[in-house]
């Protein structure tokens, strides 16, 4: 959208493509610099540098999903007739049988991992919290 008020005349997906992968590299520099910037301070004062890194990453993950949309219409509509809603199909698949397993090994368990260090700071805390308030009624 901006890149073609910029001048830009090629195809739309290159241009989607051109936007996704300068963000993509912009963003990583910015994310790991906010990273470095927020490992000085104290937790709470770097609470709001996450969520601007956190939002970050959901714009190149905007970015890249507004480019595959594009790219998967451009191919299907190139199957006539019949075999568009096949193609998408078959598509989408593809791209599944290509992206879960990457997933599976290497974000799930980040994630899991994440979680279950976040419930055993819930329950630490809370154990805390419990015997603070029967220390200050003794």
């Amino acid at each position: 959208w901006q890149l073609y008020a910029a001048g830009f005349q090629g195809v739309r997906i290159t241009g989607l493509l051109i936007v996704a992968l300068s963000l993509t590299f912009l963003s990583f520099f910015a994310i790991v610099g906010l990273d470095l910037v927020a490992d000085t301070f104290h937790r709470t004062e770097a609470r709001g540098l996450r969520i601007l890194m956190l939002s970050l990453g959901l714009m190149v993950g905007f970015t890249w999903e507004r480019a595959f949309h594009i790219g998967f219409d451009a191919l299907s509509l190139d199957s006539k007739g019949q075999y568009h809603e096949s193609a998408r199909l078959g598509l989408a698949a593809g791209l599944a049988l290509l992206v879960l397993p990457a997933w599976s090994l290497y974000i799930l368990p980040s994630a899991l991992k994440a979680q279950e260090h976040n419930m055993s700071l819930l329950k630490s805390g809370a154990t805390t919290t419990v015997m603070s308030r029967r220390q200050s009624s003794m």
